[in-house]
Parts: structure tokens; sequence; C-alpha cells
């Protein structure tokens, strides 16, 4: 074998390795998460590589989350930091890394949730944005058509600590609207029920204010 050879092969080998050690993108899964400092322990699916406290991203600016409230067994597709995040995470300031490794494991950031082929989701609303249980039995959808969509299989509640329910416009007109009452009488004494009301009830809005 020639120097050329030799010196091929060597350069290949350096190539093979930094190829080897650099990471761009995976599949992984939760192993562990935390909402609050919003960080998980995850497994890459491709490797079966275990790496801490990654970072999770999400909807978030000064004011604002939507925050994705993952579990253990959820897939999520992780990149890989040009170079370190370790002190960056930490204090949460603009700084030169101290590690010199590029695109390393353990540089993971978790992106978001992503769906197998295998479990397909419920038809309907592809056209809609929609926030949703994964089996939609509850669910909010803006419709293309400007519609808002609130449903549940459970309850609704509007406000957190809420203990008095909504009631719902037809059916509250349609007992005021034929409610009657009992009543009685003493002189000579005797009992009846009264007609309905002579006037309906306005109708239900089709806008409703809750404070």
């Amino acid at each position: 074998m020639n120097e050329k050879s030799n010196f091929n092969q060597f350069i290949q080998g350096m190539i093979g390795d930094g190829i080897n050690g650099m990471h761009t993108a995976a599949i992984a899964r939760i192993e562990n998460y935390d909402p609050s400092l919003m960080k998980a322990d995850i497994t890459i699916m491709q490797t079966g590589d275990e790496v801490f406290d990654v970072p999770v991203s999400y909807f978030h600016t000064k004011d604002f989350i939507i925050r994705p409230p993952y579990q253990k067994g959820d897939l999520v597709t992780v990149i890989f930091a040009e170079s370190s995040i370790d002190e960056l995470i930490t204090t949460g300031e603009q700084q030169e890394p101290r590690a010199k490794e590029k695109f390393s494991i353990t540089d993971a950031i978790i992106t978001q949730g992503v769906q197998t082929f295998q479990v397909p989701l419920p038809i309907g609303h592809e056209n809609d944005l929609i926030i949703a249980k994964k089996d939609f039995t509850s669910k909010v959808v803006i419709k293309e058509s400007g519609e808002v969509v609130i449903e549940s299989d459970s309850n609704i509640y509007l406000g957190e600590n809420a203990t008095e329910g909504v009631p719902l416009g037809d059916q509250l007109k349609q007992w005021l609207d034929s409610h009657t009452h009992a009543y009685t009488w003493s002189d000579p004494g005797g009992n009846g029920v009264t007609s309905p009301p002579l006037n309906q009830s306005p109708a239900p809005s089709k806008k409703v204010k809750t404070e």
C-alpha cells in the first residue's frame, strides 16, 4: 500500500470519526418530564442513548405560553445544538460555551411531538385549527369559516374554580314558556295549577358574555 492510499484512509477515518460524533436530529422517547422547568430525560430511539435534562421547546413569549403535557412514552423530535448550551440554559445569559464539542448528543433540544403512522388521528377538522385530546372527546376548534367550537364529553368550566353552571338557552326558554305553578285557596278551599305564561320569553342570544 503506497503513501497516498494510507493518507486517503487516514483522511477518511478522520471524516468518519467526525461524522459519527456529529448529531443533527433524531426521534426520542420521553422517560421523565418536568413541566415546571420544561426539561425531560429521553431515550434516542435509533441508538438507545439516554440523555438527561434536555430543554423542551414550546410556544413561549414574555407573557404567554402554550405548554404541552408530555408523558412518559411520548415520542418527540430532537435537534442538537451547534455548540454547547449548558451555560446558556443554566444562566439564561449569552456567553461563550466552555465545552468545544459541536452537535453533541448532550446538547439535545426537544422541538415537538411526532406521530407514528401506526396510530392515526381521528378523521375530521382537516381544514381547521384544533386543540384537543387525541381522541377528540374534548376539543377547541377554530373553523375555516371563523366559527369557534368548544366541545367536551365532560364538563366545560368558564373559570377554574367555577361552582355554578351556565343554563342551556333553548332548554331554559322551553321551561320558562311552559312552566306552571300549583296553588291553593282557603275560601271555600281548593287547589289548582296555573296556565303557562301568556307572553313568550326572549329568544336565546347568539352571543354570550360571561364574567
